[in-house]
């Protein structure tokens, strides 16, 4: 999996003149790379139904990441929480499973570069990715523990990743350092053959819609990471 990473890096450079996608995930150069770019994280309204506010929302969501070059930075005490003790949940996971994962940044599931992932890492010598989640709030933590409480919206994740990545298997590994025992719970999710059908169904119909109103505006995809390498050379920020 890690080949198919690289690979996509000396692409990706070729093309567009950037290394963006060698980026920290978090950072200003991560958040460039996804412009415009349907991810796993919010898979889900790109499979809404065609007529549904959500489906619409996200398209002109992406189109005005690639026709205006910017995205949305959101910070929240949620997602800070979270940054805060990812790479704790990530080395206790390596302790209790006896394995090393991998760290990389956005994956593209192809070089037409329209769909991507930031996994939180491969599990080195394993067809199998990690995802890592550290709920805010203990409540969130136990029902997950105790009933394998997972949000419709993290199984796509999980499925779409599995798309991008050629994985076979995510674990959705939840960590709460505030918990006296069992601070850790996986759950594992394997490739679903129906929702991976689904999506080679509904995602092609929405990247042709999104370049239809590409179009219209009169940009093609793409120009968003070109009109980066320009300013990368001229030293703009």
């Amino acid at each position: 999996m890690l080949k198919k990473f690289e690979n996509q890096i000396k692409t990706f450079q070729d093309r567009f003149g950037t290394d963006i996608i060698m980026a920290e995930q978090g950072s200003t150069a991560w958040l460039q790379c996804r412009l415009g770019v349907i991810t796993s994280s919010e898979i889900g309204d790109a499979i809404a139904g065609l007529k549904t506010k959500t489906r619409n929302t996200y398209l002109c969501k992406l189109v005005a990441e690639v026709a205006a070059g910017m995205i949305e930075e959101i910070n929240s005490k949620y997602m800070e929480w979270g940054k805060m003790h990812e790479s704790a949940a990530r080395a206790t996971y390596e302790f209790k499973n006896n394995c090393v994962i991998d760290q990389t940044g956005l994956i593209f599931r192809d070089e037409t570069f329209r769909e991507g992932c930031s996994v939180d890492g491969f599990i080195r010598g394993q067809n199998k990715v990690a995802e890592v989640k550290c709920p805010y709030n203990t409540t969130n933590y136990i029902k997950f523990l105790l009933n394998d409480d997972v949000k419709k919206e993290w199984a796509l994740q999980c499925q779409h990743q599995m798309r991008c990545t050629g994985a076979d298997v995510v674990d959705i590994i939840q960590y709460d350092p505030r918990m006296m025992v069992s601070p850790l719970h996986v759950l594992t999710f394997e490739r679903d053959q129906k929702t991976q059908e689904m999506f080679d169904e509904l995602i092609p119909a929405f990247i042709q819609d999104m370049d239809t109103m590409l179009e219209m505006i009169g940009i093609k995809y793409g120009q968003q990471w070109e009109r980066l390498a320009v300013k990368e050379k001229a030293g703009v920020a």
